[in-house]
């Protein structure tokens, strides 16, 4: 439906197109007007796209309404209508872009036809600007993209032409560094988020063109290309980091920059200036620095030192679980020294001592446990901060100790016990290592660590000790002789009975039978 508006001094000239139109264009809204006057005041409230208008009228002419209707409505189509063939008024209603001049009387099939066109120009004009406001809207939210998928394909040298296009957008064959901003929060950065942060960082580092951008492969990190010759400094980071906790309410303790060596030519510097701040972002992992300057960990290569578990492993065993945590948390910080280790090798760091702390205390723990255990093992590596290392650590340390609590009273004989009885049972027997592993189903050499860490002693040590007590209540208690003697406490050798028998108490075994029990 079409607004037709017909402007005509001449009642008769006026009634008689307004009769036309209403029928062919039965489903228009037809308005009328006496005069240019009265027809611009009904334009001002009634968005009108069709005007048939006479060219001759008393107040204001159709020439003078045509300007005036453009210059407030240009979109409007304009018929003149003139009882004069007059090429100089056809001519001007051109120059004002009038859509038809047709004469009076006005041809009915000749008006029908010029409206229909009118109207299928109109709709094309409509289409077209919806298509370029269309085109204009996509385009708005279409570069933003566009831009930050170039950068991402920048950063990490993903081709030739990305870096080419980016050039076509920015000076890029200047002098500039990158900056990653990491925020630490719950969830993901919003859109909303995003863009402010990036507006915040812009407008600090002006006069310098700055342009951020997310970040594909890190999580609410933020990158921020520089283009300028020198960096900030850490007054202004820190200001920056104030003006983000006002603007995006985040605790400014919970934002962190990494900054890039400055480079030259920026244009075929996106990977390595990338690479440098994102080695330095990478320390932000134990959350007590928040301005990482690259050069301070470009070439952080420490020399790792050993941890020594046994302590640790002792007070899980004893239950001290308060221990357990105060050493695990001196472990973890003297292994981090002065927080210069690598994140990645400290998780593994941690990773390992767990495995070591379940694979030693396997036989104390719930057997339903212990995969969930491990389970909770692997997800250190996942720890995004220190904090959460540590936290992990204590809730593993708690889950062990209560692992091995209910073993214990579950009333179920430990394995090192089984181990013992064993060995009290069947010390005339040929024992070795590997025959007491298999009968308890262990790896020998698991089994012999594992012995030694629960009784203080060497298997072999201990089968020593029980077999010479043994051997000392046949003495003392027996007729047998010695060569008897060693039989029965699992000796084949006598020879080597009486040498170890006089390695361990000073003298032989007939010495000490004279002797009485004073050795």
């Amino acid at each position: 439906m079409y607004n037709v508006l017909v402007v005509d001094d001449e009642k008769i000239h006026r009634k008689g197109i307004l009769s036309l139109l209403e029928e062919f264009c039965p489903e228009d809204m037809l308005w009328e007007a006496a005069d240019g006057t009265e027809a611009l005041e009904i334009m001002r409230n009634m968005p009108c796209e069709i005007v048939i208008s006479d060219i001759r009228m008393a107040k204001m002419d159709g020439l003078s309404l045509l300007r005036e209707v453009k210059n407030i409505r240009p979109e409007v189509s304009f018929i003149i209508v003139s009882g004069y063939a007059d090429f100089a008024y056809a001519r001007e209603a051109i120059a004002f872009q009038a859509s038809a001049y047709l004469l009076k009387p006005v041809d009915r099939t000749e008006l029908e036809k010029t409206i229909i066109e009118v109207k299928r120009k109109y709709r094309g004009d409509e289409e077209t600007k919806y298509k370029v406001s269309s085109m204009e809207e996509r385009l708005k939210e279409t570069v933003p993209i566009y831009m930050e998928w170039l950068l991402n394909q920048y950063i990490t040298g993903a081709g030739v032409r990305p870096r080419e296009q980016l050039d076509s957008f920015l000076p890029m064959k200047q002098s500039g560094f990158m900056i990653l901003t990491k925020i630490k929060k719950e969830g993901r950065l919003e859109e909303k988020e995003r863009r402010e942060i990036g507006y915040v960082i812009k407008k600090s580092l002006e006069p310098s063109s700055a342009i951020t951008f997310s970040v594909n492969q890190l999580h609410n990190t933020l990158a921020t290309l520089v283009l300028g010759d020198e960096r900030p400094g850490e007054r202004k980071l820190r200001n920056i980091a104030y003006l983000l906790e006002a603007e995006n309410n985040t605790a400014a303790d919970k934002i962190y920059f990494a900054v890039s060596l400055i480079h030259e030519n920026m244009s075929v510097k996106g990977v390595e200036t990338f690479s440098e701040a994102a080695c330095a972002l990478k320390y932000s992992f134990y959350e007590d620095r928040h301005i990482l300057w690259a050069e301070s960990y470009l070439e952080n290569a420490r020399e790792e030192t050993a941890w020594n578990m046994d302590e640790l492993i002792n007070a899980i065993r004893q239950g001290e679980t308060e221990l357990a945590e105060k050493l695990y948390e001196e472990l973890l910080e003297k292994g981090a020294l002065g927080h210069q280790i690598a994140p990645e090798i400290m998780k593994r760091k941690v990773v390992f001592l767990f495995f070591r702390i379940l694979r030693t205390l396997e036989p104390f723990l719930e057997k339903e446990t212990i995969p969930m255990l491990n389970e909770k093992d692997s997800r250190i590596m996942e720890a995004e901060w220190y904090g959460s290392l540590l936290s992990e650590g204590r809730l593993l340390l708690f889950k062990i100790g209560r692992s091995m609590e209910k073993q214990r009273l579950s009333g179920q004989i430990n394995p090192m016990q089984k181990c013992k009885d064993y060995l009290e049972k069947n010390y005339r027997e040929e024992i070795s290592l590997e025959t007491v592993a298999g009968e308890l189903h262990f790896n020998p050499s698991y089994l012999s660590t594992l012995f030694k860490q629960s009784f203080g002693t060497s298997f072999s040590e201990y089968l020593s000790a029980v077999r010479m007590q043994k051997a000392l209540d046949l003495l003392i208690h027996s007729d047998c002789r010695v060569k008897q003697i060693a039989g029965m406490v699992g000796y084949r050798d006598s020879n080597y009975f009486i040498r170890s028998f006089k390695k361990k108490y000073g003298v032989t075994p007939d010495e000490f039978r004279k002797r009485g029990t004073n050795i």
